[in-house]
């Protein structure tokens, strides 16, 4: 699985120095490119922790024919864009997304084959490239405001313990309000196993 497009921004510095105490930065204006790497780091760790892509992107995602039904690696769906599939002499096929339903739940999206449409036999085992429109929204509001906070939460750790070991002193943990809002908001697909992209 891979992103194809790449999403907007979650946050902005700004975003982040309301939620710390801005004196922890000094000079905002010259850590405003530390702090989107902050803020970008910590997005990408929370999408993988909870399965899940917040800000909404076209994501490709592998899976073998010949299946009935498919549950997504990562929520939410909100649209099949594209399905391929090589043949067995290397061409490209494109495969029609109508031929299958799209259940886009927010926890466990999955895609079903309708009645009617078959693999041809020379698909078996094939590898389908899926072409999706994942995450939650395409703009920072539409965002579940838990993801937000959780991101805002690991971006100012991160920024306020710059270094991952400390001379001295007891090193800083990931702060246990964060460590329990992964535990309640990953993905568990149908399964039970966690899906991490």
């Amino acid at each position: 699985m891979r992103d194809i497009t790449l999403p907007p921004a979650l946050l902005t510095p700004a975003d982040l120095l309301l939620h710390t105490r801005a004196g922890v930065f000094g000079a905002a204006a010259e850590e405003d490119a530390l702090l989107q790497q902050y803020i970008a780091a910590a997005t990408r760790a929370v999408e993988t922790a909870l399965s899940r892509r917040l800000m909404t992107r076209n994501v490709l995602i592998e899976a073998r024919a010949p299946f009935h039904e498919f549950w997504f690696p990562v929520a939410p769906i909100s649209d099949v864009l594209e399905i391929t599939t090589i043949d067995p002499d290397g061409a490209e096929i494109s495969i029609d997304p109508g031929a299958f339903v799209l259940f886009a739940a927010s926890t466990s999206p999955r895609l079903i084959r309708r009645d009617g449409f078959a693999w041809p036999d020379r698909f078996a085992n094939a590898p389908i490239m899926l072409t999706v429109s994942a995450g939650e929204g395409a703009d920072p509001e539409q965002v579940a405001p838990q993801y937000r906070q959780m991101v805002i939460q690991l971006a100012a750790h991160w920024a306020q313990n710059r270094e991952p070991v400390v001379v001295g002193e007891v090193a800083a943990t990931v702060p246990y309000a964060l460590a329990m809002q992964f535990a309640q908001e990953r993905f568990i697909a149908q399964d039970n196993s966690v899906y991490c992209p």
